[in-house]
């Protein structure tokens, strides 16, 4: 059985590189997949240099009562 390690990131471009690094150093044969949810910190540019898979979350943003919509 194989397996992955989701991450849920939000602006987190100071803190991803450190822990794929860690989660690499323990569970060196583990997938890692990162789902970036509309990050503006730059964080996307990290991912290709990371080397891992990830998701781009795309915000819709409403007009209404509850903000932005996925």
């Amino acid at each position: 059985m194989k397996t992955i390690i989701i991450i849920p990131v939000y602006n987190e471009i100071k803190n991803i590189g450190g822990v794929i690094e860690d989660l690499n150093k323990y569970f060196n044969s583990t997938d890692i997949l990162i789902i970036n949810d509309g990050s503006n910190d730059g964080i996307r540019k990290l991912f290709p240099i990371l080397d891992i898979n990830y998701i781009d979350i795309p915000i819709i943003y409403a007009s209404g009562l509850w903000g932005a919509t996925y």
